[in-house]
């Protein structure tokens, strides 16, 4: 038989007082160690505070100073997209225009460099997966 199936005789009035006590004592211990430690918390929390509002002031003079490189590279991004987007709309209009084959077009000046020509076509496949085969408006590479 298991340890529930065992039958426990009755405490006396004694034996369940001391028991209630040794559990209040315990609880008190407890309790005092916790209070102990949001004490010690909370002296910890206010040493760091000064410390995290001179971290803030840092930060804010940071993220100023950085916010003239974060809009040029929006804003140069926002001009890759563009010159993509027509580029592409103009490769679309020269498929629809010809049956030439169009590979052959180079792609623009800002995709390419005299120095590093075979990387045309990386750039290409790179622009293509990043905005789609469509331009801005996304799409698959072909």
């Amino acid at each position: 038989p298991g340890s529930c199936d065992r039958v426990m005789a009755p405490l006396s009035a004694r034996e369940t007082a001391d028991r209630v006590e040794a559990a209040n004592q315990t609880v008190t211990v407890l309790l005092q160690k916790i209070d102990g430690n949001i004490a010690r918390a909370t002296d910890f929390a206010a040493q760091l505070l000064p410390q995290v509002v001179e971290f803030a002031k840092h930060t804010r003079s940071v993220q100023k100073s950085v916010q003239i490189w974060a809009d040029f590279f929006r804003s140069f991004e926002d001009e890759e997209k563009r010159r993509f987007a027509e580029f592409a709309a103009q490769q679309d209009q020269l498929h629809q225009n010809t049956s030439v084959d169009a590979s052959h077009v180079s792609l623009p000046s800002i995709f390419s460099s005299p120095r590093t020509p075979c990387l045309d076509e990386s750039l290409r496949a790179g622009v293509k997966r990043r905005y789609g085969s469509g331009g801005a408006g996304g799409g698959q590479v072909d």
